[in-house]
């Protein structure tokens, strides 16, 4: 069955997840593969959010977060359900090293992470030493993107194993 869904609108999101939830029901869902992305775009979707931020990060995390229930009904019925990432060796060229050190919590001074105004509408304002990721290129808000979902990966891996990172 297709279900359209544009991920440049954050109600298409939430319409076409309850649409999937209709048609899963009780059988819940067993996948969900985030492929979606867009490696340029300048400007800002309707919703305010920049259109690769949006694309590639903010509507998965909200797609993830539709569609959790379906997830966990096929997981209590069938020992499992799957979310898979798509992500970009990107997110290594912007700031991959500094977020890992945090994910891992790591000691040092100089660690940076993802800037918060990545993921806050219009208007933004980005930070002078990191004024070069606001960039609407591959080196800039498109390898930020990916981060963010090596990022949102981690988070939800930990969420589902119900350990933090520490106690591991």
């Amino acid at each position: 069955m297709h279900v359209d869904c544009d991920f440049t609108s954050l109600e298409s999101i939430r319409g076409a997840a309850a649409k999937v939830l209709s048609i899963v029901g009780n059988g819940g869902l067993d996948v969900i593969c985030l492929n979606a992305g867009i490696n340029g775009g300048k400007g800002d979707t309707k919703d305010g959010y920049d259109v690769v931020m949006q694309v590639n990060h903010i509507a998965q995390m909200l797609l993830i977060a539709e569609l959790n229930p379906a997830l966990e009904k096929a997981a209590a019925q069938r020992g499992e359900a799957r979310v898979v990432f798509h992500s970009s060796m990107a997110r290594m060229v912007v700031c991959m090293p500094k977020i890992l050190k945090e994910v891992y919590k790591q000691k040092d001074e100089t660690v940076k992470t993802i800037p918060a105004c990545a993921l806050v509408k219009a208007p933004r304002t980005w930070p002078e030493d990191v004024q070069m990721l606001s960039k609407d290129d591959v080196v800039g808000t498109y390898g930020l993107s990916k981060a963010c979902n090596f990022c949102m990966w981690s988070a939800l891996h930990d969420k589902l194993i119900g350990k933090p990172r520490e106690a591991r």
